[in-house]
């Protein structure tokens, strides 16, 4: 099943644009073809990015954009860096098992 783009808190690549490469997550769908992203650094919870949800790539992935922080106040950029670095690195490290695993299958399987 893939990811949708329109949901709150979704961690998204984005693949257009002055940022495209960068990591977000996803702080309000504003319609159906538009979302404003944070990543805690370059777009803040004070001045978020407006972006086609076209020009996005969805993960598996979800963070707390609203509610509590860490420090028991409002959610803070700090926050939204701190989780979304925690829940990209782990994405790596299981995908990347996955990836080398495969790899290793299809070299055990070659013919010599």
């Amino acid at each position: 099943m893939k990811a949708s783009v329109a949901e709150t808190g979704r961690v998204v690549l984005v693949t257009q644009g002055h940022d495209a490469g960068s990591i977000c997550a996803v702080l309000q769908v504003i319609d159906e073809k538009t979302v404003l992203l944070v990543d805690g650094k370059t777009r803040t919870l004070q001045k978020p990015k407006r972006k086609n949800i076209l020009h996005l790539r969805a993960y598996p992935l979800t963070i707390a954009v609203e509610g509590k922080g860490g420090s028991g106040g409002p959610i803070a950029d700090s926050d939204i860096r701190k989780q979304l670095k925690k829940v990209w690195d782990a994405y790596q490290q299981e995908t990347q098992g996955v990836n080398n695993a495969v790899t290793q299958q299809k070299e055990d399987c070659a013919f010599v």
